[in-house]
C-alpha cells in the first residue's frame, strides 16, 4: 500500500518532507455522477438486504442474495468508471468507503441475527472497519490520504463472497430459490465453499488491519513528535515569562 500526501508524498520521505507536504491545499476535482451513484446505491440496499433476511418469506433470502451479489458488484464497476475517466473526488472516496463499510456490517449484524454467522466473526470484521476508518481519519486530519492496498481490497472480495455464499447456504436451507437449483453444480459448490471463504476473510480481515497500521506508525511517530514540541515550546515560553 502507497500511504501518500496530496502532494505525492510517501512514508518513506522525512517527516519534514511530508509535514510540509501535507499542508499544501488539495485540487478539487468532480467524480462521475455514475461512480457516485453505484456507491449510495450500496448504503440504499444496505437495509433492503438486512429486513430481507430478517423476514419470514420464504424467498426473502433469494432475493437478499440477488441483491447483494448486486450490491457487490457495484463495488467494483465504480471504481472501474471513476479509473476510466481519471478523475476523483473526496466526496467519491467518502461514499466508496462508507458505502462497503455500511454494507458489510449491516448486512453481517442481520446474519448473526438469523444465525447465519457467529458472533465472533462479526465483531472481528467489524472493530476492524471502525479501527481503520479512525486511522484514515486521524490520517485526513493530517492532510495524508491513505488509498486501499492489494490487502484490502482481498479482504473485500473475500468477505462479500462469504457473505452471499451463507445467504445462498441459508437460502437453499430454507427452501428459496437455491433449493430449486440444487441440481446445478455450481450452488452445491458454492453452498461448500461458504465457510471456508468466511474463514479466509477473517484472516485476511487481521492481517490488512495490521498492514494498514504498520503503515500509519510513521504518520503517528510525526504527528506525536510535533505535539511534543509544541508542549515543550509553550513549557520554555512559561519558564522564560
Amino acid at each position: 500500500m502507497t500511504v501518500q500526501s496530496e502532494a505525492g508524498r510517501s512514508f518513506g520521505e522525512t517527516p519534514e518532507v511530508l509535514l510540509s507536504a501535507s499542508r499544501r491545499p488539495t485540487p478539487i476535482r468532480s467524480r462521475p455522477a455514475i461512480s457516485t451513484w453505484l456507491s449510495l446505491s450500496r448504503i440504499l440496499l444496505m437495509p433492503v438486504i438486512s429486513g430481507l433476511l430478517l423476514t419470514t418469506w420464504v424467498y426473502g433470502t433469494s432475493l437478499a442474495a440477488v441483491l447483494f451479489i448486486a450490491a457487490a458488484i457495484t463495488d467494483t464497476l465504480d471504481g472501474y468508471f471513476a479509473r476510466r475517466q481519471r478523475v476523483v473526488s473526496t466526496l467519491g472516496v467518502y461514499f466508496d468507503l462508507t458505502a462497503d463499510k455500511l454494507l458489510v456490517s449491516g448486512v453481517l449484524i442481520a446474519m448473526v441475527a438469523i444465525s447465519l454467522v457467529p458472533a465472533w466473526i462479526v465483531i472481528t470484521i467489524v472493530s476492524r472497519e471502525f479501527l481503520i476508518v479512525g486511522v484514515r481519519m486521524f490520517a485526513a486530519a493530517e492532510g495524508v490520504v491513505m488509498p486501499a492496498a492489494a490487502w484490502g481490497k482481498g479482504k473485500t472480495v473475500v468477505t462479500l463472497a462469504g457473505m452471499a455464499a451463507l445467504i445462498i447456504r441459508a437460502d437453499q436451507a430454507r427452501g428459496g430459490l437455491a433449493a430449486r437449483l440444487d441440481a446445478f453444480g455450481p450452488v452445491e459448490l458454492i453452498v461448500f465453499l461458504a465457510w471456508p471463504m468466511m474463514i479466509l476473510a477473517v484472516a485476511l480481515t487481521a492481517i490488512s488491519g495490521l498492514y494498514y497500521l504498520r503503515r500509519a506508525l510513521p504518520l503517528l511517530a510525526v504527528a506525536a513528535g510535533q505535539r511534543g514540541m509544541i508542549k515543550h515550546d509553550q513549557a520554555d515560553r512559561r519558564e522564560n515569562r
